[in-house]
Formats: structure tokens, C-alpha cells, sequence
């Protein structure tokens, strides 16, 4: 199906989205001593959140959710967005079948809406990996967005070169790309700005017309000192061990950043209301 283009213009948007699993990209079981980033950088970062008066989308794996209410209903009290990242988290959810990913969704958004009591919008897939149901079962769930595809190539996790870069419809679904770091089409994400440095991350972007909305992700458990405990092979130990210092610092450079820019910062959500009229117009 030919990708629609949403029919409102966009002002420039920031939207900055934290996806909440367990430690390490989900590598470890739910549990207490597996979730140090939603347990100890997630109070930090609604503190960074509140002084900005930024307002965040936050992707909640749905296995977190029972072991951590307290905290993600302070999310949602906050004024943040609550969204869904599944079930389980370091599945290949590119391999599922319609209905495997049915379930791993459905589980996901009644046990946000029975413990939160909220019930989620958007959708964002555990590592990217699209699956060729999605976009059926999301609509099947009653979700209105998704924001798990991103304009780039990356082995084993996507390959979306032929995508817009701002958002699009796909099958009634509006799809709201993680933006891509100007020349080298990496994802907008955290760790990468932080590996690169902020001051060159300044300097790519600087002669380039960004997409809008600008979409930012990043983990709680990003802005963990010395993950010395996380042992998944010396790749994966390097890039999450990797600069970890400095994390924070890139985070507030990045977010004060965009605020002397007079960039106005969004939930994802926001952009449904934006599209309202488009939507009832094209029978969505």
C-alpha cells in the first residue's frame, strides 16, 4: 500500500521517547535486581523532565509493568504518555506469526490498562524489528500509532530505506519514524549522540533541515554508570559500557539544546489530535 502523508502542517517538534524495559535491551528477566534503570534513572529522569518542562512518551514492556506500578503510574501522573513496547522484549518479533504477535501485543496493552489504567494509543516494536503483521494487529488492537520503523539499515534489525522520514499512514495506522542522525543514518537514539560526542553531533546537524517531528529515543537504564553485572559478549558489553559518563551531560545537552531552539516539545500522542480531522476525512 502506497505510504499517505498526513494532511496537517507540522510546526518543529521535539518528541522525546524513553523505552522502558529490563536491563540491557531486555536481555534480562523481569524482576527487581533486573530492572536498576527503571528503578534507579527513571525518578532522574522525571526530575531532568519536570525542571525542562518536557513532556515524554514512555514505551512500556508489558512484563515490567506489575513489579514497577508505583512507578509508571508516576510516569502517567507526571503528564507523560504511556505507551506500549510489547510483552517480552528480546524476542525476534520479526519471526512471529499474526496471531504469536497478537498475543504479545494484546498481553501488553491489558496489563497497561488493567494495572495503569490507561489505555495506550501508540505502539513502538522491541528492537525495531517490523514484523509483516504489524500494522494489521495494531489496527485489529484498536492502537492509533506506531513508532518503530526508522529510515535506515541496520543488519538483522531494519531496513527502511524507502520510508519517509516524517510521518505517513500505513493500513489506517499513522507510523511516526525514529528520526536518523544527518549523514551516517543512524538512529536519533541516545547512546549513539553520546558516542559520537554532542559537539559533532551539533555539527551534522546544523546545516540540516531535521524532519518534524524530531523523534529522540533512549533507555532508562542508558544512564547507568559502570554496567559491570551485564555480561552478553564483548560487542554488546563495549557499547553499553562505553562512554557511560558522560551520558547524562549528552542528554541535558541535547534537551537544552533544542529548548534554545524554541523547539516545542510533544507526545507523540499530540499528533493524533493534530490529524483528527484528516483521519475522520479518510475514514480512519
Amino acid at each position: 500500500m502506497k505510504h499517505r502523508k498526513p494532511y496537517y502542517k507540522l510546526t518543529k517538534l521535539v518528541a522525546i521517547t524513553i523505552d522502558v524495559e529490563t536491563d540491557w535491551g531486555g536481555r534480562l528477566r523481569a524482576g527487581p535486581s533486573n530492572c536498576l534503570g527503571i528503578e534507579e534513572r527513571i525518578p532522574y529522569l522525571l526530575s531532568l523532565l519536570a525542571e525542562l518542562n518536557v513532556k515524554a512518551t514512555f514505551f512500556i514492556s508489558g512484563e515490567v509493568v506489575k513489579n514497577n506500578k508505583d512507578i509508571i503510574c508516576e510516569i502517567s501522573e507526571s503528564g507523560h504518555e504511556i505507551a506500549s513496547h510489547s510483552f517480552k522484549h528480546n524476542i525476534d518479533y520479526g519471526k512471529l506469526s499474526k496471531d504469536e504477535l497478537f498475543n504479545q501485543i494484546n498481553i501488553s496493552k491489558e496489563l497497561i490498562e488493567d494495572e495503569i489504567g490507561i489505555k495506550p494509543l501508540g505502539f513502538r516494536m522491541p528492537q525495531f524489528r517490523i514484523n509483516d503483521y504489524l500494522f494489521d494487529v495494531l489496527s485489529d488492537l484498536g492502537f492509533k500509532y506506531d513508532s518503530s520503523m526508522v529510515r535506515s539499515i541496520f543488519p538483522s534489525r531494519y531496513s527502511s530505506l524507502s520510508i519517509p522520514s516524517e510521518p505517513f499512514f500505513k493500513n489506517g495506522i499513522l507510523e511516526i519514524p525514529i528520526s536518523t542522525i544527518p549523514y551516517i543514518m543512524l538512529p536519533l537514539g541516545l547512546l549513539w549522540i553520546n558516542a559520537m560526542g554532542f559537539s559533532t553531533f551539533r555539527f551534522l546537524i546544523k546545516p540540516i533541515k531535521l524532519p518534524d517531528p524530531i523523534v529522540l529515543y533512549l533507555h532508562p537504564f542508558d544512564l547507568i554508570v559502570n554496567k559491570s553485572k551485564n555480561d552478553f559478549g564483548f560487542f554488546v558489553n563495549r557499547w553499553y559500557n562505553y562512554k557511560t559518563r558522560s551520558v547524562k551531560d549528552t542528554l541535558i545537552s541535547v534537551l537544552d539544546y533544542w529548548k534554545n531552539k524554541n523547539k516545542e516539545f510533544i507526545c507523540l500522542k499530540d499528533l493524533l489530535s493534530q490529524n483528527k480531522s484528516y483521519m475522520e476525512q479518510e475514514g480512519f
